[in-house]
């Protein structure tokens, strides 16, 4: 005689059942069956009562990958000798550059190596899309632009 336990866990309930199982004839018998339900952990509003800690905890894991991300980058670039150790008075002189005025410098004369070191430093911290103006863009159409945009929406109008 073999005694099984069996769950069902769901979100919001645990279902389970006690059946003892005789191999030899091939029966089993029930013991005990049933669930518990329990309240859904949300707010009146229908939102989920964690998701604040939730979405705290992601800014923080997201922080500290970008923390990472950085001083693996800056331990990188110090070994190819393009940034002094970090945490160094030297290391923070570098910093002071601006690196848009290196970046911009870099295409008329060659830089030092910690200039450069610095300009790479700033590119892959400022690595994100920052939202350029799309409308900006439409501004600087071409009559050609403009003409075919107008004909493609009568166009569309006709249809």
């Amino acid at each position: 005689m073999a005694r099984i336990f069996g769950f069902d866990i769901g979100t919001t309930s645990v279902g389970f059942a006690v059946i003892d199982h005789d191999p030899v004839r091939g029966r089993g018998e029930i013991l005990r069956l049933g669930v518990r339900i329990f309240p859904e952990a949300r707010d009146p509003d229908g939102m989920p009562l964690n998701q604040t800690r939730r979405a705290k905890r992601m800014i923080r894991r997201q922080l500290r990958r970008r923390r990472q991300r950085r001083r693996a980058l800056n331990e990188t670039l110090a070994e190819a000798g393009l940034l002094p150790a970090y945490g160094t008075a030297e290391w923070h002189e570098v910093m002071k550059a601006n690196p848009v005025a290196l970046r911009a410098r870099a295409l008329c004369e060659p830089l030092s190596a910690y200039e450069l070191g610095r300009a790479l430093y700033h590119l892959a911290k400022r690595r994100h899309f920052k939202g350029r103006d799309l409308a900006e863009s439409e501004e600087h159409e071409t009559a050609e632009e403009k003409q075919a945009k107008t004909d493609r929406d009568s166009t569309l109008r006709v249809l």
